[in-house]
């Protein structure tokens, strides 16, 4: 595991996290 792996996948999660905070202001 290197960290353009842990790049990676903070991006696949950021991506819906965001699209959640945007839907939902109160989190």
């Amino acid at each position: 595991m290197g960290i353009s792996h842990m790049i990676y996948k903070l991006k696949k999660t950021w991506k819906p996290l965001k699209y959640l905070s945007k839907r939902k202001p109160q989190l």
